[in-house]
């Protein structure tokens, strides 16, 4: 990475060419706008008169001119008062204002009393940092300066004059200083008193999202990029990777595949391989204008290696993540790079382009300052469960790190079938024998018999020895030790053993064989039991024992967290403006919550649905894809899953801060993607898509501009709002605030002061001007309607709804009531005799025929009515036979009749002429027929043929040749054949209640019996008789010793005995001989002597250095130890089978000498804290310092002619060293004693 000043040398040149082409008009329309806002914001004319353009750049998509002012006093900037004007359409919008009221009331002083390289040691002090070597001025500038201080900051530090508003009001002149911290942890931004060096305000820029600590900042690296692999001179087209494509979130959400020219022209026209600007690739590894992507494993914080595709750009890499993370580096890498870019691109569209200060190395003309793009760390060796992103300037390189995550605990042993049992189960490898192998062992279990009263214990050599061969033995724990037991195993040919505990939890199989050759663990009893009873019931229980453990999870295929890290970059440049990394640093920023949002927002896949359960890095931690994630809640609109609201952000122990904060800003987010969603539709096109995705996307991204610097929750949700406004017309305003205020976000909601994250006040309503209006028509019409409110036609009648929106974006519901008619047809029958008289007409009828007439309704619809007619003219007679059971109704009287007969009915028809009807009736009876059988097995019944095999009572209908039918019942009774077997694990012996016999001693017995049917019933016992066991157990150990038996820790020699009872209900009794030996590796520093103690009396000691990567001291190996040079010692200590090493001691006391002793005095000495020192002659240009005698920089001191020097020692009681340097190189020193 360049040196800052190059930049900032290049942002003051940018605004000089501004400010010297901006038109005067221009910034006399800024201060009028700004001047119409001042009771709005309680300024005077006096506090907006000075200020300067700190940022500006134009949309060009959207053509919205953005200005950032900074507010000035005597020429001095002040720290974030930033005010942010947008432009369109030729109106002004001062959408955000942090401009301090009564500015000259609250200034105390505007010039330094301190030097810029006394801040730098003020700061270096305030952040209790060591450092060595000189701070050297590299360039000086008015207000402005930069110093090389290599012993200090990784980067030159800048320096400038600023003025900086105290959290009481004050506003007081600082030296504004960024220090890179040597080690890389912080990059602090800090403002120091220009005039008593204290510090008063501190900025970390280095961000930390593993959400369970750091704050929002990110950080940059000066990374030095090693020379890539240049591309041949011509154009490579067709590059191709092998990734997660979004929206897959990672491994767990789906598959990888191969993606071809994934670039976006927009926002990379010359594709992701060129630097150069023409078309064809200049780099054929992961380096381009967006990003460069490399392995950081050692953490040397610069280039790595980086996978190259050839010729052709293809970055297709095998990939087995059931391997380390190492062998898949080049898939890894590429998927960083892949996601780096895609965040790139896509963003772009929606405004995060050059000129708003993106990542690019070149910029290809389009404004902005380039050479600033994404360094990309894979499997950072910085850290674990933790990724973060670098956010410095614009024209600065960001930085991100990506770690690797800790995977899950391993289980070594896995039951493949049957599905009664599968699964894995907990188990604990023993501590002899081999080691649970990697390569898997999958063989049947066999249980272990001896032909002993307890054959599963192993305690004597197997008879089932080839049931056993190359199977996995499973034993019961007693009796014998687990050495014996394995050994037993092997003896008979098993492949592992597994060891059923027998008492509750699990245990740790100690002892010692070196003959052991097969590998074996133990389950718990619940487990073991269930898996011997599962054989025992004629079962064959498959098993793989393997150690299968997982290896760390890679955040690199994470896009959600890729998206999350690369999401701080866009945050931090937009806010505030591209020039100023500072903006997000008050205690109600939401930071976290845009990285979560911008994560989510390119990982939605089809079908997915706002109720969903959404966890962040899930992948990473481990968890499935419905997991909650790192989050307090996942991310739902449904309030059951995730119920947050504004008012949580006060609970400073639920929700943390940064990043419980964001995810309460996240949850208001996610809910107004899908009301927009719901409202637009869902487009896939991440990129030129018009759905209600992408209107989220662009309300977001130009919310982020429009927002004023360290804003809240209100601050954020106006910006969106006024966001609405320029971009839409306000279309969506209702909708936005309905989502917000439906999470507390409403009208009256107050966020109280930004940088404090316990005073927010939530509320639900809307303001006045927001409402949904109604609207009713009903309409009844022929055929079909068009409504003249959409121009739509409807050809049915229904109730139908029509959403407008009025000039606030708000619903205006009309609803139509519409009751079509059509045109009608119907028919009439009708049976007269001799004429009819149609009303339809009036006119008469005297034959049969069919016969039409159209009429028209009141509604204006045609009706035709068409008549069929049957006219008769004379009487008829007609007879009817019916043939029925029981009983008839004959339907010319409805008269019912129950016997046999014929029957006579004289009717008159509908008509009026006359019809005689006769009835001869048949009527039958009908019967039924009960038989009972009682068989042994089966039955086959001869009245249906059907076979039956149990007892029951069963009907068969059958139909007489008289039409009636006849009923047949069964009652049967079928015996059976038992066969029953049971088992019994007993205490010394068991009485069988089947036949009154008593057992002493296990085996398999058998009892026939007869039941009443005849059929025989055998009952098996399988008998196991137990006996009383005692074991006993010795251990030597150093310091302490848990015994796995009841999971006590002891700390002190003795016998101590544990009694439990078997499952078979025999008592047991367990014993341990402990001995217990400690070592005291404590060190003392005798400051008399100049000599380092421990305690002695021990066999062996050996003294080493601890800065020299604790190699032993030669010949140093007594209990006390005189060094004869100041450094960092321990000592190692062993005494029988125990060793310690001590903590490491510096000492810092030795040389102390007293060059010119003769010339200065000091006293008092020892001090009970103020020191006075006495010089023979005026020193000039000397300097005293004090260290503590860990040599850590305590107080320092200027001395300019003076003779004597008063000073208050600060720090604890002990000893201090005080260095006096003069202007010739003469040094002093002298050891200081405090007292109490």
């Amino acid at each position: 990475m360049k040196p800052f000043l190059k930049n900032y040398a290049l942002i003051v040149l940018t605004f000089i060419f501004y400010n010297t082409f901006l038109a005067q008009e221009s910034k006399t329309q800024l201060q009028a706008i700004l001047l119409e806002n001042i009771d709005k914001y309680d300024l005077t004319q006096k506090d907006i008169q000075s200020w300067e353009i700190t940022d500006n750049h134009k949309d060009n998509s959207l053509d919205i001119n953005y200005y950032y002012l900074t507010q000035t006093y005597n020429n001095l900037p002040i720290h974030n008062a930033i005010s942010v004007i947008a432009i369109k359409d030729q109106k002004m919008f001062l959408t955000a204002n942090n401009f301090i009221a009564n500015l000259e009331q609250k200034i105390e002083t505007s010039t330094a009393s301190i030097s810029a390289k006394e801040a730098i040691i003020s700061a270096a002090n305030a952040l209790d940092l060591a450092f060595t070597g000189e701070i050297k001025a590299k360039k000086t500038e008015k207000n402005h300066q930069v110093f090389s201080a290599k012993g200090l900051s990784k980067e030159d530090i800048n320096a400038r004059l600023k003025l900086f508003l105290t959290a009481n009001e004050r506003i007081k002149i600082v030296w504004d200083l960024d220090i890179y911290q040597l080690n890389q942890k912080h990059w602090w931004n800090v403002q120091i008193d220009a005039q008593t060096g204290a510090l008063l305000n501190k900025t970390d820029w280095v961000a930390h999202c593993n959400i369970r600590s750091g704050s929002h900042k990110g950080h940059n690296h000066a990374l030095k990029a090693s020379s890539s692999t240049p591309a041949p001179p011509s154009s490579v087209l067709g590059a191709s990777y092998n990734v997660f494509a979004i929206p897959v979130e990672s491994p767990n959400h789906g598959l990888r595949s191969i993606v071809v020219d994934p670039e976006n022209l927009s926002a990379s026209p010359y594709g992701w391989h060129d630097t150069d600007g023409t078309p064809g690739a200049e780099h054929t590894n992961t380096f381009g204008n967006n990003v460069y992507a490399s392995e950081d494993r050692a953490d040397l914080d610069q280039i790595g290696y980086a996978p190259d595709g050839g010729t052709t750009l293809n970055f297709d890499f095998p990939l087995d993540l059931t391997l380390q993370p190492q062998a898949n580096e080049d898939a890894v890498i590429t998927n960083l790079f892949y996601m780096n870019n895609i965040m790139h691109d896509v963003w772009y569209n929606y405004g995060f382009d050059e000129s708003s200060g993106n990542f690019q190395k070149n910029n290809y003309g389009n404004g902005g300052l380039g050479d600033d793009h994404v360094f990309a760390q894979a499997q950072d060796g910085g850290g674990t469960n933790n990724a973060n992103f670098a956010t410095p300037p614009d024209g600065n390189n960001p930085v991100m790190q990506m770690y690797l995550w800790s995977a899950p605990s391993p289980e070594y042993l896995t039951v493949n079938s049957p599905s009664t049992v599968n699964g894995q189960y907990t188990s604990i490898p023993a501590n002899f024998g081999p080691a649970i192998p990697s390569t898997p062992i999958t063989a049947d279990l066999v249980m272990y018999d001896d032909n002993t009263a307890n054959p599963l214990e192993a305690c004597s050599p197997a008879v089932n020895g080839s049931a056993l061969n190359n199977k996995i033995a499973i034993i019961r724990r007693g009796t014998c030790s687990f050495v014996d037991k394995v050994a037993n195993a092997e003896a008979a040919g098993a492949l592992a053993v597994i060891i059923v505990n027998n008492v509750g939890g699990t245990i740790t199989m100690g002892g010692t064989d070196p003959g052991i050759g097969i590998p074996s663990i133990s389950v718990t009893q619940v487990d073991g039991e269930a898996l011997i009873t599962e054989i025992q019931n004629g079962a064959t229980i498959n098993a793989t024992i393997v150690d299968a453990s997982p290896v760390p999870l890679d955040g690199d295929f994470d896009n959600g967290i890729i998206a999350h890290e690369y999401g701080h970059g866009i945050s931090n440049r937009l806010t505030g403006g591209a020039s100023n990394s500072s903006c997000l640093n008050n205690r109600e920023q939401m930071g976290e919550g845009w990285s979560d949002w911008f994560a989510l927002m390119l990982t939605i896949e089809p079908g997915d649905q706002p109720e969903d359960i959404r966890g962040i890095g899930t992948y990473a931690t481990g968890e499935p894809t419905n997991g909650g994630g790192i989050r307090p809640r996942p991310y739902s609109t449904d309030f059951n899953i995730n119920e947050a609201t504004y008012a949580i952000t006060n609970n400073t122990g639920a929700i943390s801060r940064p990043h419980g904060i964001g995810f309460v800003w996240a949850t208001m987010l996610w809910d107004l993607t899908w009301a927009l969603v719901d409202k637009h539709g869902m487009d896939p096109d991440v990129y030129n898509g018009s759905g209600g995705n992408n209107i989220a996307m662009h309300l977001v991204i130009q919310g982020l501009k429009l927002q004023g610097c360290n804003p809240g929750f209100i601050d954020g949700r106006d910006a969106i709002i006024q966001a609405d406004q320029l971009l839409y017309g306000g279309e969506n305003t209702c909708l936005i605030w309905e989502v917000f205020a439906n999470r507390g976000l409403g009208y009256s909601a107050d966020q109280g002061s930004n940088d404090s994250r316990t005073d927010q006040t939530e509320a639900f309503d809307l303001p006045p001007y927001i409402g949904t209006t109604y609207g009713t028509e009903t309409i009844s019409a022929c055929g079909s309607y068009i409504w003249p409110t959409n121009n739509q036609e409807y050809t049915a009648s229904g109730t139908y709804d029509e959403y407008l929106l009025n000039a606030n974006g708000c619903d205006s519901i009309v609803t139509l009531n519409l009751t079509l008619n059509t045109p009608s047809s119907s028919t009439i029958s009708e049976e007269v005799c001799n004429s009819y008289t149609w009303p339809a007409n009036g006119q008469t009828y005297v034959s049969s025929g069919t016969y039409t007439e159209t009429l028209t309704a009141t509604n204006g619809c045609d009706s035709i009515v068409t008549l069929n007619l049957t006219v008769n003219n004379q009487s008829t007679s007609s007879s009817i036979t019916e043939n029925v059971c029981e009983s008839f109704t004959w339907s010319a009287n409805s008269q019912t009749y129950t016997s046999s007969g014929t029957f006579v009915e004289n009717l008159t028809s509908v008509n009026g002429c006359d019809s005689i009807v006769t009835l001869n009736l048949t009527v039958n009876t009908p019967s039924s027929s009960t038989i009972s059988e009682e068989v042994c097995n089966s039955y086959t019944w001869p009245a249906n043929g059907q076979t039956y095999m149990s007892s029951g009572t069963y009907s068969e209908t059958l139909t007489a040749t008289n039409g009636c039918d006849s009923t047949v019942t069964l009652n049967l009774t079928v015996g059976s054949t038992i066969t029953n077997a049971i088992n019994e694990n007993a205490c010394e012996n068991f009485t069988w209640p089947v036949n009154g016999q008593t057992y002493t001693t296990s085996g398999t017995y058998t009892e026939t019996l007869n039941t009443i049917n005849g059929c025989d019933s055998i009952i098996t016992l399988n008998l196991t008789v137990n006996n009383d066991i005692s074991l006993s157990e010795v251990e030597e150990v150093c310091g302490r010793y848990t015994w796995p038996v009841n999971g006590q820790t002891y700390t002190e020699s003795g016998i101590y005995t544990e009694e439990f009872t078997t499952a078979a209900g025999c008592d047991s009794s367990i014993t341990l001989n402990l001995s217990v030996s400690n070592i005291d590796a404590q060190v003392i520093i005798d400051f008399d002597d100049k000599t380092l103690k421990t305690a002695s009396g021990y066999a062996n000691y050996q003294w080493v250095d601890c800065k020299n990567g604790f190699t032993p001291i030669i010949g140093e190996t007594n209990a006390t130890f005189s060094p004869t040079e100041n450094g960092s010692y321990a000592v190692i200590i062993n005494n029988g089978n125990c060793a310690d090493t001590s903590a490491c001691t510096n000492i810092n006391i030795l040389d102390v000498e007293n060059l010119i002793k003769n010339e200065i005095k000091v006293y008092p000495n020892p001090t009970n804290g103020w020191v006075k020192i006495d010089f023979m002659e005026n020193l000039n240009g000397s300097t005293l310092k004090v260290f503590d005698i860990t040599g850590k920089l305590v107080q320092q001191l200027n001395i300019q002619d003076q003779k004597q020097v008063q000073f208050h020692l600060e720090g604890e009681t002990g000893i201090y060293i005080l260095e006096i340097s003069t202007i010739n190189n003469s040094i002093y020193r002298k050891k200081l004693k405090k007292l109490q």
